[in-house]
C-alpha cells in the first residue's frame, strides 16, 4: 500500500518499448498515459518495464486506453530491488482485443503491490495473465468489468518460496448481457511461504445470458507451506452459466521418488512437478517463447 515513504516515478524510470506511430506515452502530473489508437493492429508486443534505483518505495500510477478496433499484447515486467505500488486502469474500447501479460519477478528484500481495474467495452476481449514469482510479499487486488457481449479472463500463476507471504484478490464483474470469461488461478507454495488467494464471480442483474467460471487449483510443496483458496460466486439473475472451484494438492511423494530414482535431483525434480502443474497457464504463452522460458527457468 501506499506509505508516506513511498515517491512518483519521475519521467526517466518507466521504459516503453515501441517505435509504433498509433501507440502513444507520455506522463501527465503523476500518471503514465499509454493510448493505442482506433483500428490498429500492434503485431509486436509492447513491452513496459520500472527502472527504479532508489531503495525508497514508489508507486506507479498507469493508465492503459485501447481504442476501437484494436489489437494488441502487452509486457510488464517488474526485476530488481526496490518496493514498488502499482495503480492500474485499463480501458479497452468496443470490439478490441487486449492481451496483458504481469511479471513480478523481484528480489527477496522487495514488497510489491498492485491494484488494477480494468474495463472492458461492448463486444471487448481481455486476456490478462499475471505471474508472481519473487519479491517479499505480494498484495494483489485486480476487478475486471465486462460490458455486454464482452470477454474477460484471468490466469494467474504464483509460485511461493521461503518465506514469502502472497495475498490474492481478483474478481471478475459482469453487467451487461452476454458476457463470458474465466479465472484460472495456479499457485504452488514451498518452504514456509503462505499464500491465500480470494477469487471472484459476480454475475449484476443486467448480466443474463453470462458464461463464466472460476477454477483454482493449489499445489504445496511441504508441510511448512500453506495455502488459503476462497472461491466467491455471486448471481443477481437467471439464465446464467457460472461455476466455480479449489482444490489443494500436496505434493506426491511416489512421482518424487520415481524421478529421484532415475537420477534427477530431488531440487529438479521437485522444479519439474511445478512446471507441469503450472504447464495449463505456461502453454497459453506459446506464441511468446522468451516469456513461457523466463518464468520457466524462474520457477
Amino acid at each position: 500500500m501506499a506509505n508516506n515513504d513511498q515517491i512518483p516515478m519521475t519521467n526517466d524510470q518507466l521504459k516503453l518499448a515501441s517505435n509504433n506511430p498509433d501507440v502513444e506515452f507520455k506522463k501527465v502530473d503523476n500518471t503514465y498515459l499509454l493510448a493505442i489508437a482506433d483500428n490498429a493492429v500492434i503485431t509486436k508486443s509492447i513491452e513496459i518495464k520500472p527502472s527504479v534505483l532508489s531503495r525508497k518505495s514508489s508507486v506507479l500510477n498507469l493508465q492503459i486506453n485501447i481504442g476501437k478496433n484494436t489489437k494488441a499484447t502487452i509486457i510488464e515486467k517488474f526485476e530488481g530491488q526496490f518496493t514498488i505500488a502499482l495503480n492500474q486502469e485499463i480501458n479497452v474500447d468496443e470490439d478490441s482485443e487486449l492481451r496483458i501479460i504481469s511479471i513480478q519477478n523481484l528480489n527477496n528484500k522487495s514488497n510489491f503491490d498492485e491494484n488494477r481495474t480494468v474495463n472492458a467495452a461492448k463486444s471487448a476481449r481481455v486476456h490478462l495473465f499475471d505471474f508472481q514469482i519473487g519479491g517479499k510479499s505480494s498484495n494483489l487486488t485486480i476487478q475486471q468489468n465486462a460490458d455486454e457481449e464482452s470477454y474477460i479472463s484471468a490466469d494467474l500463476l504464483c509460485n511461493a518460496k521461503g518465506d514469502q507471504k502472497f495475498t490474492f484478490n481478483i474478481e471478475n464483474i459482469y453487467s451487461g448481457r452476454n458476457g463470458r470469461g474465466n479465472i484460472l488461478a495456479k499457485t504452488a507454495a514451498s518452504d514456509k511461504s503462505t499464500v491465500k488467494i480470494i477469487g471472484g464471480i459476480n454475475i449484476k442483474r443486467k448480466g443474463g445470458g453470462t458464461d463464466a467460471h472460476l477454477k483454482q487449483d493449489s499445489l504445496i510443496l511441504n508441510k511448512e507451506a500453506s495455502i488459503k483458496a476462497i472461491p466467491k460466486l455471486n448471481v443477481d439473475t437467471d439464465n446464467v452459466k457460472a461455476g466455480h472451484g479449489a482444490s489443494i494438492t500436496n505434493l506426491n511423494k511416489e512421482n518424487l521418488f520415481y524421478l529421484t530414482s532415475r537420477g534427477i535431483s530431488e531440487s529438479n525434480a521437485r522444479k519439474m512437478m511445478v512446471e507441469g502443474f503450472m504447464k495449463e497457464c505456461l502453454d497459453k504463452v506459446d506464441d511468446l517463447p522468451e516469456v513461457k522460458e523466463y518464468i520457466t527457468n524462474s520457477i
